[in-house]
């Protein structure tokens, strides 16, 4: 109950100051502009097409050899105002470890699951970062004697990151993340995450 406490309040604040930014920030008209249009400097872009505000991205990973590590997370999102950026997305994690040593048992691991997060910039590129996820984990030992098991969990990840513009709709972006959530029942072993991936405004 007080997991779903915290979780319930971050979620409930992250809204709160993603509104509250919105209505502190009014729409103003580019001078020259033609004052009965929205275009300007204010919250949105200005348009110029469906798809404006809207951006894609996500994570891609993998190595290979001993341990194997493959991840697929696309995030879907939309410009709440020009620096606030809302979005969901989904994970898709794999892992397997070959140890090479008899007293260790190699596994594998499947972990996949939904996101949603919020993303405001700051200054010299850099941006705050909060994301709640909820994820299903299998994991399987080679050993057939010692089974597999089954968990779900929560994270609630903060942190910065830092965005390198590869050009003027696409940008790099390397996070480190702290999991509030982090305990003897989440899937990740260490509550600090190091994230890269990219985002491309459309």
């Amino acid at each position: 109950m007080k997991r779903i406490f915290q979780v319930s309040f971050c979620l409930m604040f992250m809204v709160w100051a993603g509104v509250a930014n919105a209505q502190t920030q009014p729409i103003e008209p580019d001078a020259g502009s033609d004052p009965g249009t929205n275009k300007g400097e204010g919250n949105y872009k200005p348009s110029s097409g469906w798809a404006d505000g809207f951006v894609v991205g996500g994570n891609l990973g993998a190595t290979f050899g001993n341990s194997t590590y493959i991840e697929v997370s696309p995030v879907f999102g939309y410009h709440i105002t020009e620096m606030l950026i809302g979005g969901v997305g989904f994970t898709y994690q794999y892992y397997k470890e070959n140890y090479n040593v008899i007293n260790f048992a190699d596994y594998s691991a499947s972990v996949i699951g939904p996101r949603v997060f919020l993303q405001h910039e700051l200054i010299f590129n850099f941006f705050a970062h909060a994301e709640f996820e909820h994820a299903w984990a299998k994991f399987e030992y080679e050993d057939p004697t010692l089974g597999a098991y089954q968990l779900e969990a929560d994270a609630l990840f903060v942190g910065l990151g830092y965005n390198s513009m590869m050009s003027e709709n696409a940008r790099f972006q390397i996070m480190l993340l702290y999991d509030l959530l982090n305990g003897v029942e989440s899937i990740y072993y260490n509550p600090f995450v190091v994230r890269v991936g990219y985002l491309l405004d459309l």
